[in-house]
Formats: structure tokens, sequence, C-alpha cells
């Protein structure tokens, strides 16, 4: 028992913290707010899935169409890029900077021992890896690299192109420079995703462009500022969270997300948890009662509702008792159904030019309304994903 909080750090129940995570991502009730805002509100959106933002954010936002996301990325208010923990995020313009500075920095720190580790593994699969690392050494000095490959993508490159790039300026084969180049860009940043890649159908891999050439230079922030910034986006998206939280989001190192703490003040209450652990919130932030009403939600693969948190902090959303049927062994995350707020089912949606059959596989017994709601809001759903299909329906499977 983690016993009485004292009157400085209140304590707040899994159903507070709960409701407190849905009033943040816009899952207590559609809002209508444009799509740059939006994903500044939520954190920005993982992206490693192209139909992944679409679903988020038709799940949050009045009259969401695919266009919106589309227009806003070819527009360039939002961007595509490597982020948070070395993954692709759709941010908006004016974050793309504080939150690729705040979060590579530590990789950065860390980029030697991890060249090495690569540099050994491969070259003892190839004898000719071997011997191109035995004569270079690896990829050479890391600014040098960088500033090259962000001159040769002022202008949008593919993958195999930057891959010959780097394989000629730094004398390794292309087989290992493949395994080293997206390594480097997740550590070292600078570039985005050009559209097409981040449209809701391409599923391709999508050409590079340096951050400068797509959104034109801006002022560099401070590291201090970035953090600090990256720290209230996680707050406001995902409080109340405890340090461990951001960092295990963010992969910002611990010592400067209690700095950033520090600098915010009074802009920042504690709070506890049912464990004990300490929590932290922007003050201002809606903190809704236990017992607000929690509509039928579908969130789609990655969304980062259910993984912004350490395991522990997850049940929030996410019982224990499901975890293994949501985040699978490879890394792979479930695309989920809330019901009462809550994790209660996985769906999948299977299309042809005829039919679009969403099917619900639910974890326990729904209650009457319950399978009405889930079956209306994944109707709903169907025609949003597969508007072309000439009929919809949803299919709710037996308790798993």
């Amino acid at each position: 028992m983690a016993g009485r909080a004292p009157p400085d750090r209140p304590l707040l129940t899994l159903r507070e913290l709960n409701r407190a995570l849905l009033a943040r991502q816009m899952l207590l009730r559609r809002e209508r707010v444009a799509v740059p805002a939006a994903v500044e509100r939520l954190g920005a959106l993982q992206a490693q899935f192209s139909p992944s933002p679409y679903v988020a954010l038709w799940s949050r936002l009045q009259r969401f169409k695919i266009a919106d996301l589309e227009g806003a990325l070819i527009a360039k208010r939002v961007v595509k890029a490597t982020l948070m923990r070395g993954t692709l995020h759709i941010c908006s313009a004016r974050d793309h900077a504080l939150y690729a500075l705040a979060v590579s920095e530590a990789r950065k720190r860390i980029w030697g021992s991890v060249e090495k580790m690569l540099l050994r593994y491969h070259s003892a699969q190839s004898p000719a890896a071997r011997v191109a690392v035995e004569r270079t050494g690896g990829m050479g000095d890391p600014a040098r690299v960088h500033a090259a490959v962000l001159s040769f993508a002022a202008t949008p490159r593919s993958r195999d192109e930057l891959i010959a790039f780097l394989a000629e300026r730094t004398t390794l084969p292309a087989e290992l420079t493949r395994h080293l180049v997206w390594q480097f860009v997740a550590t070292y940043g600078g570039l985005v995703h050009a559209p097409p890649s981040g449209t809701f159908a391409y599923r391709r891999s999508g050409a590079l462009v340096s951050t400068s050439a797509w959104l034109g230079d801006r002022a560099q922030p401070s590291l201090e500022g970035a953090v600090a910034h990256s720290v209230r986006r996680h707050l406001g998206a995902f409080g109340p969270a405890s340090v461990d939280d951001i960092s295990s989001w963010t992969h910002i190192r611990v010592p400067p997300i209690r700095d950033a703490l520090a600098t915010l003040g009074a802009r920042v209450r504690t709070f506890r948890g049912e464990t004990g652990t300490v929590l932290y919130d922007l003050a201002r932030a809606p903190r809704p009662p236990a017992d607000t009403a929690a509509p039928v939600r579908f969130l789609p693969k990655w969304d980062s509702a259910l993984l912004a948190y350490v395991p522990a902090d997850r049940l929030r959303i996410l019982p224990e008792r499901y975890r293994k049927a949501v985040i699978i062994k490879n890394g792979d995350v479930a695309q989920t159904v809330l019901v009462d707020g809550i994790v209660a089912g996985t769906w999948q949606l299977e299309r042809t030019p005829r039919i679009a059959t969403l099917t619900v596989r639910p974890f326990g017994r729904l209650a009457r309304d319950e399978r009405e709601e889930v079956v209306a809001e994944g109707e709903r759903l169907a025609r949003f994903i597969a508007p072309d299909s000439r009929s919809h329906g949803v299919r709710v499977g037996a308790p798993a």
C-alpha cells in the first residue's frame, strides 16, 4: 500500500489518471481543432504505419478527412521525421526543431559505441565488410559526414541514393552502409520525409530532404529550451507523468528533464499515483472526475496513448492482463478498441471493392449497449478507411 499522499502531492487513482489522459488525447469527445494544433496537443503522432496518424486524428477530431492531414504535409505545416526513440513521428513544423534537438542530443553522445557495435556485428557477417572496416575504421568524423549528407539532401533523396552517397563518402561498401545509414540519420537528424511519404496510402520507403531546404532556415533553439518544450508537450499530451515516463518516451536523459521541471516552477504540479510514484503535470491541464463518461474509440497501430509511459504506468489505459495481446514481442502494437476509456479488444479491417468488414475481437464480454456502440463506431471507421467499398459492416467476435 502506498498510504496517504502528502497534502502537496494529492493522490490520483488509476481511473483519474485514465480520464486525464483521455481529456488530453481528445478521446472524451471529438474536438474542432486544426491539424497542426491537434498534432501539437497530442504530443506528435507515431507514423511507422502510414494510416495510423489518420485513424488517430479521425478518432479525435470533428469531421476529419484524409485530405486534412495530407494537405498539412504538402503545405509543410506538419512534417514526418525520425524523432522520439528513433521512430517515425508526425509533428508540427514549428515543433520539429525543438523535438529534434531535444531527443537527438543523448543519441549523439553514444554514437561512437553504437557505430562500433554495428560495425563489429556486420563485419563478422561479411569478409568484404571486415576488410573495409579494418582499412577505414568506420564512417569517419560524424560532423563532417552529417554536413555532407545535409548538402546532398537539399533535394529529396531516396534511401538507395543516400546509401550510395554515404558509401562513397566513407569508403565503406554499400552493404555495410545500408546497416549504418538509418542509425546515423536517426542520431544526427536534420532530415524530414518528403511527401508522398506520410500520405494515407503510401507504403514504400520515403525520400528524405534536409529540414532547412524543406522548411527554410529557422532560428536554432537552445538545448535547454528544446528539452523544456518537449517536457511541456509530454505533460500536456500524456500527463500526469513521471520523470521516467518522459525519459522512456523521448529518450531524453533524466537530469535534463529534472532541470526542465525545475525551470517550469509553478507551472507544474506534483501528484502521486496509487503505487507512490511521483507524477508531474501542467498546473492548468484538465483532470476530469473519475466518473466522467468515455465513449467507444478505435485507436490505430502504435497509438501513443498506449505507449507514452513506462510499462507500470500504462495500466491507466492498458490492463496488464491484455498487454501481451496488444504489445507483441516483435515490437508491433495492435489496433485497439477503448470501452469506458480502457483497452477492451483489438480490431482489423478487411476490404474489397465490394465490402469493407471491420472485425473486433473483444477481450471480455461486452454489455449490449457497449456492443451497439462498438458496432456503430466501427461502421463509421470502416467508411472512413474504405470509402470506395460499396458496403461496410462490423463483426464482433467471441471474447478472447
